[in-house]
């Protein structure tokens, strides 16, 4: 079993890039230092069998199965640190290991039971990370959300237009589309919604929540006792005298009820975890630094406003609801809860949802990378051979539901290219690995680890392998849409081989 430093070092060796030797992990408890794994997630690739079945899982809050690498062959790996320039046949799995999230400082993965890797993750960029920002000004998260668009548009692409040809041509134009991601902030939208919507309510909590009255027993002087029960009955007559008098003692106290007023209810939990949500998801979008002035205006007092209603709640001891929480009576039919408690749940919804798009983006970008690469193919095989290019299509589905794990289209795209070569048809076969791939074409020779996609015995795609210099590789750079990112130029080449008569 090894661990990767990172992905870019486990796909450049896989492409023939000599790289670092991994971590070789032993059996039992593991603390694995940052300096060890470097600042970006790592991979942990193992032999078939010696990872047993539904592990590894990450731990924690986001409790999950981690998910696969596409493909199993070890192709070009070197995984036992031998250096040798020997092709290995043997084959290996691997898994991703998700991005950071939050303020996460330490990441437990259980691999299999008895051995679990404890990774330090202080220096891991996070979702709020301004290094994480890319050139053109353009944030990595920002990029997700635009091929989490691209993607999902693509299923439907597929299914409504008349001919594959008029749906690559629809795709084409989904790609271009500068403004796809220009006015694409969902949090900022949510965070603006909710302080329209909840600054009354917000003032009117803040100014008088929600107090009951409670009973308690404590010791009570005698003269001050108005009200009694079987518990102070089952007190008195366990204390030494003839009457209450002398059972009160010398210091004339007996245990009775005590009515008290307290805001510590579940209503007033939910209220202050949704304002403490509130207060931390406002921090996070008020550090984007191209924030517009008039959301960032709202926000502002948005975020005053929950602090405010935070400390007042902390100063009365009332305590934070921890999820799954199931609503009381205020929660669902007072008119000022209903709306917190509806409220709580949509920005907790919201924020899971970046979180999750965040630590999975490995696969949403080697996945964008492999419908990029057939709609390359398709534009180079249309050019070839006119309107003969594409002689089948698989379609193309969505996920059925979240969370995907970056994974959204749950058939890939696999395809059949006819061009003429000699006077003759000659045929290319190309498919996207993918999670259905995965599991049901194991046995296939091409299917090597970390390739995101495969045309015949033509070159392969790697993913974030940017070392490669030879152009048949075509290996790319890791994110799309930035200045002089490398996808469509590497694309390009790489389908003018693919379709070119020269094997």
């Amino acid at each position: 079993m090894w661990l990767y430093r990172s992905f870019k070092e486990f796909s450049s060796e896989a492409a023939g890039v000599e790289v670092a030797k991994p971590i070789k992990i032993c059996p039992g408890r593991r603390n694995i230092p940052h300096s060890n794994i470097g600042d970006r997630p790592p991979v942990i690739v193992a032999k078939p069998g010696e990872i047993p079945p539904n592990y590894p899982r990450l731990e924690g809050r986001h409790r999950q199965r981690l998910p696969r690498v596409f493909g199993r062959k070890r192709g070009r790996l070197l995984a036992d640190g031998t250096g040798s320039e020997k092709d290995f046949q043997e084959n290996l799995d691997a898994w991703f290991v998700p991005w950071r999230v939050g303020v996460d400082r330490a990441m437990v993965i259980t691999v299999k039971p008895g051995t679990v890797f404890v990774l330090d993750v202080t220096c891991w960029p996070t979702l709020q990370d301004k290094r994480v920002h890319g050139e053109a000004g353009r944030s990595r998260d920002r990029i997700l959300r635009r091929a989490a668009k691209v993607l999902s548009a693509a299923p439907h692409a597929f299914a409504t237009e008349p001919s594959i040809g008029a749906a690559y041509d629809r795709m084409e134009k989904v790609w271009g589309k500068k403004d796809l991601d220009a006015d694409d902030d969902p949090q900022g939208d949510l965070l603006v919604k909710q302080a329209r919507q909840l600054k009354g309510v917000l003032e009117d909590l803040g100014a008088r929540p929600r107090a009951v009255l409670r009973t308690e027993h404590r010791m009570l002087k005698l003269q001050t006792v108005r009200r009694t029960d079987a518990k102070t009955l089952r007190w008195l007559s366990a204390q030494p005298g003839r009457n209450t008098a002398e059972r009160a003692g010398a210091r004339q106290r007996i245990k009775a009820t005590k009515r008290y007023e307290t805001v510590a209810t579940l209503e007033n939990r939910v209220l202050r975890a949704f304002v403490a949500l509130t207060a931390r998801e406002a921090k996070n979008w008020l550090s984007n630094l191209d924030a517009d002035a008039v959301k960032k205006e709202r926000i502002e007092a948005h975020q005053l406003r929950a602090r405010r209603i935070e400390s007042i709640l902390r100063a009365r001891g009332v305590t934070e609801a921890r999820h799954p929480v199931q609503p009381n009576f205020p929660l669902r039919f007072d008119p000022r809860y209903r709306e917190i408690w509806r409220a709580w749940l949509e920005l907790r919804a919201r924020s899971f949802a970046a979180e999750l798009e965040w630590m999975w983006q490995h696969r949403t970008f080697m996945e964008l990378l492999g419908l990029r690469a057939a709609m390359k193919l398709h534009q180079a095989a249309h050019v070839q051979t006119g309107d003969a290019g594409s002689l089948a299509h698989a379609p193309v589905l969505g996920t059925k539901s979240p969370p995907n794990q970056g994974h959204y289209l749950a058939a890939g795209v696999r395809c059949t290219f006819g061009t003429m070569c000699n006077g003759s048809l000659r045929l290319i076969e190309y498919r996207t690995s993918d999670v259905a791939a995965a599991k049901t074409d194991l046995s296939q020779e091409d299917d090597l680890l970390g390739v995101v996609a495969t045309a015949g015995p033509h070159p392969v795609i790697w993913w974030d392998a940017q070392k490669i210099d030879i152009d048949s590789e075509g290996a790319v750079g890791e994110l799309p849409w930035t200045r002089g990112h490398a996808w469509d130029a590497r694309l390009e080449r790489w389908a003018k081989i693919v379709i070119s008569c020269d094997d």
